[in-house]
């Protein structure tokens, strides 16, 4: 049962603030991402001073999880942030990222241009090895930028990128 908060004011008339989501909802939505978008439907159903019964809909479509006007943030952490010798494998986090409206992250989708054309990883948190094939012929190193962009539950979105440089090792005169 959602939480209901009824007040009756000096005019006589009785208001009512009702929380749109419960946390039993919201870790479904968490874990069941691929909605675009959750609507819930609003009835009064009592009896009225006459003893009439009311079971009314009332019209239009609310979102069940609140209104959100403010757009997530997207943030990336590198790991190692200074880069290093090829192969390198890197882990690409974007924990940091935050919504503003405190309801979370619903999608994480992570491109690395230079690697592939497509989506990368849709988690959280990934790594990846970056090959010194990357690394151009005539080049000692390469910067590789990661793409990341968030969504919220409410669709909005935000995209960080972050570069990382992978160097050929001195030691064997470059890589294979």
């Amino acid at each position: 049962m959602l939480p209901l908060k009824l007040t009756r004011n000096s005019g006589g008339d009785t208001t009512f603030s009702l929380i749109l989501y419960s946390d039993d909802i919201l870790k479904y939505v968490r874990d069941n991402y691929a909605y675009g978008k959750i609507t819930c439907e609003l009835y009064i159903i009592g009896e009225d001073l006459a003893g009439h019964k009311i079971n009314k809909k009332i019209p239009g479509h609310l979102p069940a999880l609140g209104i959100d006007n403010t757009p997530p943030t997207a943030k990336i952490t590198i790991t190692p942030p200074e880069g290093g010798d090829c192969p390198l494998t890197v882990v690409f986090d974007g924990s940091d990222s935050t919504d503003g409206n405190g309801i979370g992250i619903a999608k994480y989708e992570w491109y690395l241009p230079q690697v592939s054309s497509s989506i990368m990883s849709t988690e959280m948190l990934f790594s990846k090895e970056l090959a010194c094939s990357l690394i151009p012929a005539t080049d000692s190193d390469e910067v590789i930028t990661v793409n990341l962009t968030v969504t919220d539950y409410h669709g909005y979105e935000d995209s960080a990128a972050e570069s990382v440089t992978i160097t050929k090792p001195e030691s064997n005169g470059g890589c294979s």
